[in-house]
């Protein structure tokens, strides 16, 4: 489309004389001139997922003086290497991500990125003009921080003594020759990684929980450090339960309940104690355990003299079990008392045990007389194997002949 404008002239000389009138026209052919386009400064968070579009086009501002053209956005070839792409028709911006194998794109990341949280993107505006015309501008996109949720390593697994105490570290297992050669004083506490460099809610921010697996309460959680330790002893035995299978939470900012958390198992496993053998107590009608084990003899009996039936025992190591299950411990008396408490010794040996566990009448004794003692204490101790040994008191009733 064309300008034209149109005019008159004449000339005039030096006698004052003019002549005709002459009429000009003058047409302006138009040409094609560059469009403009603005700066802009987009914010963008370091979440956001590929192929998603951010900035919105109302900050997109450009204009051509030519009317009736048709402006086109693209991303300049400086800025090609960028995670990003820019809508033709709206120059609204996406999230791209890394093409594979590029080598100069970086994906977007607060933390990990070498410290570059901002980038500028060259996009350039074209007209449709002929010939066509362009203009560049460079647009400011600052990646912002959000909190990003930690992250419990998987596959983790500590190992434990069934004879380990209250209070015990819960550690990795120092070998692989299937033994618990944990270092109790160690400190393998719950790996878990956080990128976050906001101390609101950074990798020291987390709490540590158990939320599942935990029979028994067995065991506990330092809420910050992530160290496990023995809780409840009495719940750990080889032979019931080998493992267990706790489900460890990893919860951000101090573990209020607006942070990120992760969860991964955690397996525990049980190592084997040789354990020391007792004597299996008798049982009231109720079911409930008689603490004291009782025989009885009468007095002055010869030696070599049973004294009731002979001692069982129960041991939980499968090593010292016959093929039956029964326990194959062997038990001797170490001390004779007045008392339970041993505080009142007896210096004659009246009582020996065989290695059947048969409490007799000593070789070369005869039992006490009534008269003397109402009631014998004797110490016994039984011992497996692996020299593991405990010992407790039996009562031997002395019973008064006619």
């Amino acid at each position: 489309k064309s300008a034209a404008f149109e005019f008159k002239v004449r000339a005039k000389d030096q006698g004052g004389l003019y002549s005709n009138i002459m009429g000009i026209k003058v047409e302006v052919r138009d040409v094609n001139e560059p469009p403009s386009i603005n700066s802009r400064s987009i914010a963008v968070k370091e979440d956001i997922t590929k192929n998603t579009k951010f900035g919105g086009t109302t900050g997109v501002v450009s204009s051509d003086p030519d009317h009736k053209q048709v402006i086109y956005y693209y991303v300049h070839s400086d800025s090609s290497d960028l995670p990003f792409a820019v809508d033709k028709s709206t120059g609204e911006l996406t999230y791209k991500g890394c093409a594979s194998g590029a080598t100069n794109c970086e994906e977007i990341d607060f933390e990990n990125n070498d410290g570059k949280n901002a980038y500028t993107l060259k996009v350039t505006a074209k007209d449709n003009g002929s010939p066509q015309k362009s203009a560049t501008a460079n647009w400011q996109i600052t990646v912002e921080d959000v909190n990003e949720k930690p992250v419990v390593t998987e596959n983790q697994e500590r190992e434990v003594n069934e004879d380990a105490a209250k209070g015990n570290k819960v550690n990795k297992d120092g070998d692989s020759d299937g033994d618990a050669d944990t270092d109790i004083n160690a400190n393998d506490v719950i790996e878990v990684s956080d990128d976050d460099t906001n101390s609101a809610y950074d990798k020291a921010s987390i709490k540590f929980s158990i939320s599942s697996g935990n029979e028994g309460e067995a065991f506990a959680i330092d809420d910050t450090s992530g160290q496990i330790s023995v809780n409840v002893a009495n719940e750990l035995d080889y032979e019931t339960n080998k493992k267990f299978t706790l489900l460890i939470k990893a919860t951000d900012s101090k573990g209020d309940t607006a942070g990120k958390s992760d969860e991964a198992s955690v397996v525990v496993n049980v190592r084997d104690a040789n354990e020391a053998p007792k004597l299996k107590k008798k049982k009231t009608a109720s079911g409930e355990e008689i603490a004291l084990v009782e025989r009885d003899v009468d007095e002055d009996s010869e030696e070599k003299t049973n004294v009731g039936d002979a001692l069982s025992c129960v041991e939980d190591d499968k090593s010292d079990q016959d093929k039956d299950g029964k326990c194959i411990a062997t038990c001797s008396i170490t001390k004779h008392a007045e008392d339970q408490e041993g505080s009142k010794v007896i210096q004659t040996e009246y009582f020996t045990v065989g290695e059947d566990r048969q409490v007799q009448v000593k070789e070369g004794q005869t039992a006490p007389s009534y008269s003397l003692y109402k009631a014998v204490y004797v110490k016994v101790e039984c011992k497996d194997s692996g020299e593991a040994a405990s010992s407790e008191y039996i009562k031997i009733n002395i019973n008064e002949k006619n």
